[in-house]
């Protein structure tokens, strides 16, 4: 370990040009130069200066777009009409059902979860529609109630009570 101090040179400071200080070591010939956080932060600024000169410009990325646009096969350019067109009739039929739906009767917080179990059933979509919502009637905002024509008095009470019998008495051709 003394041999190793022995062939360390001492640390020489200087002074630079805005009053920085560089150090230089010496350790067994080669020679360590230690920078200040002033140099470095300008050695990375002009690293990436650097980098930014070689990168296109806005318009030169504009121009490279469009000569790849010209580029293009006759072919790719007419699957890429056909995706658009695939897109574009799957949310239309997506906005045929929803109507539907709403015509039905379903609940708008429920229109996505219908949509999406109807539309994974094998078949129609109308008849699956009809047949999922007889078994999930929650699914409706009008809940249909049968009715057999006849009124049905299922409190027993032949005489009116409460507020109907207060407002009978003042008014009796109710």
């Amino acid at each position: 370990m003394s041999e190793e101090l022995k062939t360390t040179e001492e640390v020489k400071t200087t002074e630079g040009n805005e009053g920085v200080g560089v150090e230089t070591h010496v350790n067994e010939g080669v020679e360590v130069k230690t920078y200040t956080q002033e140099e470095l932060q300008k050695s990375i600024d002009m690293a990436i200066a650097k980098k930014m000169a070689k990168m296109p410009t806005k318009e030169e990325l504009a121009e490279y777009t469009k000569h790849k646009e010209s580029m293009k096969t006759e072919a790719e350019k007419q699957t890429e009409t056909i995706q658009k067109l695939t897109i574009l009739e799957q949310e239309k039929n997506n906005v045929l059902r929803e109507n539907t739906l709403l015509k039905k009767g379903v609940n708008l917080e429920d229109i996505d979860y219908v949509l999406f179990t109807v539309g994974k059933m094998e078949g129609d979509f109308e008849t699956n529609l009809a047949t999922f919502l007889l078994a999930n009637t929650k699914y409706l905002t009008i809940k249909e109630k049968q009715t057999t024509g006849v009124a049905v008095n299922r409190s027993g009470n032949t005489h009116d009570d409460g507020v109907m019998a207060i407002l009978k008495a003042k008014h009796p051709d109710l």
